[in-house]
């Protein structure tokens, strides 16, 4: 019997499409174990304390979108390291990541009104980045 080709499923889509601005942030990672923080992530800021993924679970200012790391960083077990993060431009809302994998642009942070709203209504008023819906240089896999 012949061999399987390997197949690999990847994203070719751009995250970061144009017009983008970014600056360094401190990120501390508490944990026992390496974090890695994937390019695409949405970040949030911590009161006063640098940056952490952006969940809307999260109860210290993090969970309101602040911007997006740029390129996946890995952030050593009870250190500290520097994610690159992205404040403005064009990003594709198809590819940016929510780290807990269950927020989603539709997710409710808040009580709209008062600073709340969905995440891609807070990554509006909190960011300058534009979110475009882009297909670029995807296909629709037949085998899925």
């Amino acid at each position: 019997m012949p061999a399987q080709p390997q197949v690999q499923n990847y994203n070719t889509q751009q995250i970061f499409l144009g017009n983008n601005w970014d600056v360094d942030e401190t990120f501390t990672n508490g944990t026992g174990a390496a974090i890695t923080v994937l390019a695409g992530t949405v970040m949030g800021t911590i009161f006063g304390a640098g940056i952490a993924t952006c969940q809307s679970g999260n109860t210290d200012g993090s969970q309101y979108p602040k911007g997006f790391c740029r390129e996946t960083t890995i952030i050593p077990a009870n250190g500290t390291g520097v994610v690159n993060l992205v404040y403005s431009g064009e990003v594709n809302s198809n590819a940016i990541i929510f780290a807990n994998g269950t927020d989603t642009l539709a997710t409710t942070v808040g009580a709209e009104g008062t600073n709340g709203g969905s995440m891609a209504d807070l990554i509006r008023m909190n960011t300058q980045c534009k979110l475009i819906a882009s297909t670029d240089l995807t296909i629709q896999d037949p085998n899925q």
